[in-house]
């Protein structure tokens, strides 16, 4: 079972801002008031 489902066009989204940022990563909101929080994560952390 995968973790998360994507459309087809959400693939090619990921796919085109991978090959021009790096890695990825996704962050899934817990709360109400996240939105507040901006976050900058290095590949190393």
């Amino acid at each position: 079972m995968s973790r998360i489902a994507i459309t087809a066009a959400a693939a090619r989204v990921i796919d085109t801002l991978r090959a021009k940022y790096g890695a990825l990563m996704f962050y899934q909101s817990g709360g109400c008031c996240d939105y507040f929080l901006k976050a900058t994560v290095t590949s190393c952390e």
